[in-house]
């Protein structure tokens, strides 16, 4: 047999010049000796430790070969096999000292222990320094030193310093990779397997020989392969070649029978290890050998298999499964808490969740173990638990805290914030004091923190509804202020601004800046989720994102569909009702796909809504001013009035709101039932909703019972101090749309309101204000003017064309002349782009001018001129006003406006009433002495058709009118004229008999004998009557 114990124990170490003969010899002696039964079995364990060339005489022969092939030797050649023996003296001394350091029975005391293995590692640069060192005794050299670090308490620890505080691993691999192409596939294996093992750092040129050396594995065994991969998984930062791991797969196809339990979990696990996913063939096979051999899986073997699946995320069929929970059950009181605490890592990570025999088993064997446990194992546990929706128990949790609370500064940045994610995911308080003591911790450790670590923590805070201390959320901003520049998560971008909003945490400009670069990055990987939750964030924080947050967030969101379910729908409806308009308005274009989905998705959910959520998605979609098809709104409708009268307050008014806004008018039962809940409850209604409901009623013009307008107004008057700037608007406003005019102690009452909170308003609600006072004929004092216009002029960037067109028409019905800096406001506005200036907005500029009497300025004459002439005209009342407006401003008139004029209205034929068509002839007769005459002939004839609804005064003014400018009719115009006359004949005043016949004089036109007749008529019977 090969005795190595004899090499140990009987060759000294100054013996260097021992000869083969002399091994020879002890060795037959050894075999002649009568040994007890014990130090026969340890010989036998040791026979692997001498190779047989040395002491056994039928291999001499070959041994000499190796040295020389002749049959005299050199003294070169000679010294080359004196340190070849001396070598593997020394590696036998130290295989032998480390069986004698493993067995029980070992008298030495814990430092003798560690002596020896420092006097055995003081021997190993001897090794190296060999001559006849090749990669086969480099090899067997780091599998000693593999055993040596086993060998006994402590000896890990002083190996690991001896690696690396000495160049060891350099001097190694240096004299290993000459002789690396020469190893056996089990020399190659043992190399890997203890480099990793001992966590050796490999060159790229090592690595290179050695995958050069072991080819495409097809000579290696079923232990080697397993040994091979396990070394790799456990060296740091290797990448392993794609090539290496396609020839590594089938090997292990082809070898996977002759595995035992062991091999099979070591290579799951170093697969998952290296982050490799088998391909399904190699799957397959691992699990039907597993099947087969489970039976001799020990507990860590079973916690191994399943970490792996979960790391992978590759989840086992449920055959196995089944067989592993069964076995795990039997095996799970042996587990060390690692293994525990890896096998329900792996079940959380497979979102397999355990029955509850197996809950009980676990706890109770983690329970015993939960004191001694490290920091890592005591967060992954509340982790998984967290993941699998397992709620722990409060003696599971008293335990867990108290150990926690011992080790609390030995957790790293990852255990910290998963502890409190989990804590955060499973709902349960810790209590203030525990809560706030983590804080603390992570506080200290924050710059060990990664973003989602950081981000994990906000969440949980959010959760939990615990205010973090507000170094510490500062702190966090600011770290992530930097860290979202590079390769940004879509669930830290998320999260991070969710728990923002959760916990109103003020956000800082740069944090700002940062996220919304961050999302622009992030967003094409958001799922359904992240979207919801960031557009939540942003209603709720009242952000004012940049221009491209809206078009990046939807175009996302149409590449992934709708919502996964209830939950995302109401945030997300939530949110666009609550977005602020600048936000939508700006990107509507481009919704319009996304909603008609959106819709679709809603009708087939809203038989299941909540009141709340039907209210909110009507909401949603009259924010957003998109309007359904009438099949929605009628389902919608029919789900909401049975259960109209289980809202509350905020739902009644969504619902109008929401209608108001789609410009939807709500059936005859919905109005029915919503009327008298709003007038029953309205005492309740808080300001803002009380102005948001009759804006909305205004904007569906419904008409209010006058006892409903009266308790409003008085409800109103009561709360205006109470009211914001926008409530104030929309009342005011509201009230002059349905033609409900307040007392003066009202208005008075909203002027001293409005007094109190003009640096609240924006430009569209003092535009809406005073236009709606310009409606009630309101004066105005003069404080109101000036705080009016000293605030309109600071809105200046955001003021609309539409705005100061109302502003003006009401200074102008009021004839009250604003500040001076008003008119810089309308300069500003019209030399914006034509498109951003209505005819609406022209047509009110120019009456107000004309109306106050006020010539404007040259610049602003021709910058309205230009506008002008680019803008079509379509309604009669702009272009009445803007005529009316021209003839009073004449000498300023250029022809060009007065063309682009005459090409709308001739465009437009029949835009007028009568009473504007009167006023349009004589504005005309106003602006050009040259009128053209069949200019007004067509304009008669294309409006003759509106005088069936005229009334007599307004028939005899238009008559009158065209007299005045001496325009002849046509005919028909005249025909029709005379007919409508004569049938009103009997309603004729003298006056306005006289009046007739002096226009029919200076027309020159003669009345027929029947319409002369029906005058004399008219006349007669008016002495008669004594008119």
């Amino acid at each position: 047999g090969l005795i190595g114990l004899f090499v140990g124990n009987f060759i000294p170490m100054s013996s260097k010049n021992r000869s083969i003969m002399d091994c020879k010899r002890m060795n037959s002696a050894s075999k002649c000796s009568t040994k007890p039964f014990r130090e026969r079995k340890r010989m036998k364990s040791l026979k692997y430790i001498v190779y047989a060339s040395l002491y056994q005489d039928k291999n001499q022969e070959r041994l000499n070969s190796d040295y020389d092939r002749s049959s005299s030797l050199s003294n070169a050649k000679a010294g080359r096999r004196e340190s070849f023996l001396f070598m593997m003296k020394i590696l036998c001394e130290i295989e032998t000292a480390c069986y004698e350091l493993r067995q029980s029975s070992c008298k030495l005391d814990a430092q003798q222990r560690i002596d020896k293995v420092h006097m055995c590692l003081d021997s190993v640069d001897d090794v190296l320094k060999a001559k006849a060192f090749t990669a086969r005794s480099g090899a067997r050299l780091i599998n000693a030193l593999v055993k040596l670090s086993r060998s006994t308490n402590g000896s890990h620890f002083v190996v690991r310093d001896f690696l690396k505080s000495t160049n060891f691993c350099y001097l190694w691999t240096q004299q290993t990779i000459p002789t690396l192409d020469r190893c056996s596939f089990i020399d190659l294996s043992i190399i890997i397997y203890s480099a990793g093992v001992l966590e050796l750092k490999l060159s790229d040129r090592f690595l290179f020989s050695w995958f050069h050396a072991a080819g495409n594995l097809q000579t290696f065994n079923a232990r080697a392969l397993s040994n091979v991969l396990y070394g790799f998984a456990r060296l740091d930062g290797i990448a392993l070649p794609e090539e290496f791991m396609t020839d590594w797969f089938r090997a292990f196809v082809r070898e996977v029978p002759c595995m035992n339990s062991q091999a099979l979990t070591n290579c799951i696990w170093s697969t998952a290890r290296l982050g490799f996913e088998p391909p399904k063939p190699v799957l397959n096979s691992w699990y039907y050998e597993a099947c087969m051999k489970i039976d001799s899986f020990n507990h860590q073997a079973l916690s191994n298999s399943i970490w792996a699946f979960g790391k992978l995320e590759i989840l086992p069929p449920a055959s196995f499964l089944e067989l592993w929970f069964q076995y795990s059950c039997d095996k799970i009181s042996l587990s060390t808490s690692q293994e525990l605490s890896n096998c329900l890592w792996g079940l959380a990570r497979l979102g397999v969740t355990p029955e509850e025999t197996f809950w009980k088993k676990w706890k109770a064997a983690f329970l015993q173990r939960i004191h001694q446990c490290p920091t890592q194992e005591l967060s992954n546990v509340l982790w998984a638990m967290a993941r699998l929706r397992y709620v722990a128990d409060e003696n599971f949790l008293e335990h867990w805290k108290s150990t926690a609370y011992q080790n609390r500064n030995s957790f790293s940045a990852q255990e910290l914030a998963n502890s409190v994610w989990a804590f955060g995911a499973m709902e349960i308080n810790p209590g203030t004091e525990f809560l706030q003591l983590w804080l603390n911790c992570c506080s200290k450790s924050l710059d060990s923190f990664k973003p989602l670590e950081i981000s994990s923590t906000l969440w949980a805070c959010a959760r939990l509804e615990t205010n973090p201390p507000l170094e510490f959320s500062s702190a966090c901003l600011d770290y992530l202020s930097v860290t979202f520049r590079v390769n940004p998560s879509p669930r830290i971008v998320s999260n991070v601004l969710w728990s923002c909003a959760r916990l109103d945490i003020a956000l800082p400009e740069k944090f700002w800046g940062s996220w919304q670069l961050a999302f622009s990055a992030a967003a094409s990987k958001m799922n359904i989720q992240e979207l919801s939750m960031t557009l939540w964030a942003f209603a709720k924080l009242g952000l004012n994102p940049d221009d491209q947050f809206f078009p990046i967030w939807q175009s996302r969101y149409r590449d992934i569909g709708l919502f996964a379910g209830i939950a995302e729908f109401g945030m997300i409806i939530w949110a666009l009702s609550r977005t602020s308009e600048r936000i939508i308005s700006q990107n509507i274009e481009c919704t319009s796909a996304i909603l008609s989905q959106w819709v679709e998705e809603c009708a087939q959910m809203y038989s299941n809504f909540t009141t709340q959520e039907l209210a909110v998605c009507i909401s949603a979609l009259g924010r957003i001013g998109y309007r359904p098809s009438d099949e929605f709104i009628s389902g919608w409708s029919s789900t909401l009035i049975p259960r109209m009268n289980e809202m509350s307050n905020e739902e009644l008014v969504s619902v109008v709101y929401g209608l108001a806004r789609i410009q939807v008018m709500p059936t005859d039962g919905l109005v029915d039932l919503w009327v008298p809940l709003f007038h029953e409850r309205m005492s309740s209604f808080a300001s803002h909703e009380l102005s948001i409901a009759i804006w909305s009623i205004a904007k569906l013009n419904l008409t209010l019972p006058q006892k409903t307008t009266d308790v409003f107004f008085e409800l109103s008057r009561k709360q205006l101090s109470q009211m914001s700037a926008q409530s104030l608007s929309n009342t005011l406003w509201a009230s002059a749309t349905l033609r409900s005019f307040p007392d003066d102690e009202f208005l008075n009452a909203w002027c001293d309101a409005f007094l109190n909170h003009s640096e609240s308003f924006i430009a569209k609600g003092l535009s809406n204000s005073i236009w709606a006072l310009a409606t009630f004929g309101f004066k105005l004092s003069r404080r109101v003017v000036d705080a009016w216009c000293t605030r309109f002029s600071a809105c200046l960037p955001h003021i609309s064309d539409q705005a100061i067109g109302n502003a003006m028409w009401a200074f102008g019905s009021l004839r009250i002349v604003p500040d001076l800096d008003l008119f810089r406001v309308i300069e500003v506005v019209l030399s914006r782009p034509p498109k951003d200036v209505s005819s609406h907005a022209l047509a009110n500029v120019m009456w107000s001018f004309a109306r106050l009497g006020i010539t404007p300025r040259h610049q602003l004459f021709d910058l309205w001129n230009k506008h002008f002439c680019t803008t079509d005209f379509h309604q009669g009342d702009e272009l009445n006003a803007v005529i009316w407006a021209l003839s009073r401003l004449s000498p300023r008139i250029d022809a060009s406006v007065y063309n682009h004029w005459q090409s709308c209205v001739e465009k437009h034929s029949d835009v007028f009433t009568v009473v504007q068509l009167l006023s349009v002839i004589t504005s005309l007769n106003r602006v050009r002495s040259d009128i053209d005459m069949s200019f007004v002939t067509e304009l008669l004839e294309s409006h003759r058709f509106k005088l069936k609804n005229a009334s007599v005064r307004e028939l005899i003014a238009l008559f009158l009118v065209i007299a005045k400018v001496n325009v002849t009719p046509s005919n028909s115009f005249m025909l029709l004229w005379d007919r409508l006359i004569l049938e009103r004949a009997n309603q004729l005043e003298n006056s306005q008999i006289a009046a007739i016949s002096w226009a029919y004089a200076r027309l020159g036109i003669e009345k027929g004998a029947a319409f002369s007749r029906r005058l004399q008529s008219a006349v007669t019977h008016s002495q008669e009557v004594g008119v």
